[in-house]
């Protein structure tokens, strides 16, 4: 009983200091290519600043390829995923001509640029694509780099500026 007791308390001091809140966008399937999958963002206790980042597509994409994302600015209106503005760039790094993301140097990206900083999804043979890393020029909210309440849009492989895909940012997990 004691064992069992100990391990509980070790379990929940555990998870109430690695992980803190989780936003998600969550790609349900819907529209013409069924993308489905999700990008979480976890705040994890003792880091002050960034995110946790956790990407899981499913289905929808064409093996092999590679897929540029990205935060944008604003939520999606009408299913629009045109709607969603430019990328999430508080610091304006972005207007710089000939403005491209080095992962060598991230403090000089555009904060949502997401695949500049850490790579395209790619796609695997069984059409699917992981990514976990953190993030630390994101925050959840209450920021001007914060993403919730903005959206996660996918970028056609072929022009990288098509917009195939688009996902709201919400608090809470995904149930896709």
């Amino acid at each position: 009983m004691k064992l069992i007791l100990f391990v509980l308390i070790i379990s929940l001091y555990f998870l109430n200091t690695v992980q803190g809140k989780e936003a998600s966008a969550c790609f349900t399937g819907k529209g013409d290519r069924k993308i489905k999958g999700y990008v979480t963002f976890t705040e994890q206790r003792g880091k002050k600043d960034g995110l946790h980042v956790q990407v899981k597509i499913t289905q929808g994409f064409a093996q092999g390829k590679k897929y540029p994302y990205h935060v944008h600015l604003y939520k999606i209106v009408n299913g629009d995923c045109n709607s969603t503005g430019t990328h999430l760039d508080p610091s304006g790094v972005g207007k710089k001509p000939n403005y491209h993301c080095n992962p060598k140097t991230p403090n000089e990206c555009e904060a949502g640029d997401l695949s500049g900083k850490h790579g395209d999804l790619e796609i695997d043979h069984s059409g699917m694509a992981k990514a976990s890393y953190f993030d630390r020029f994101i925050s959840l909210k209450g920021h001007a780099n914060g993403v919730v309440g903005r959206s996660v849009v996918i970028h056609a492989a072929k022009d990288r500026t098509t917009r195939i895909a688009c996902a709201d940012i919400v608090m809470g997990k995904c149930h896709v």
